[in-house]
């Protein structure tokens, strides 16, 4: 199969008005253009208002933006 095809990668990132965490936000969106300009499927996800605990609600919450974004790995 072809990898481009394949791929399903996803790139998450906190959303934080801290200068770290917005590097980090921009290296996130820096891999999903990557991913991106290599032909694979990629998206980069930013969640606003939650922090490195609260994130995880949106993994365990059937409509939550992490979990639909694992369910279309699925399909």
């Amino acid at each position: 199969a072809d990898e481009a095809a394949d791929a399903r990668d996803r790139v998450a990132s906190l959303e934080s008005e801290t200068e770290k965490l917005r590097q980090e936000l921009d290296a996130a969106r820096a891999a999903a253009d990557a991913l991106m300009a290599r032909g694979l499927r990629a998206r980069y996800l930013p969640l606003a208002g939650h922090d490195h605990f609260s994130i995880l609600e949106e993994l365990r919450r059937p409509d939550g933006a992490l979990c639909r974004a694992l369910l279309g790995l699925a399909r």
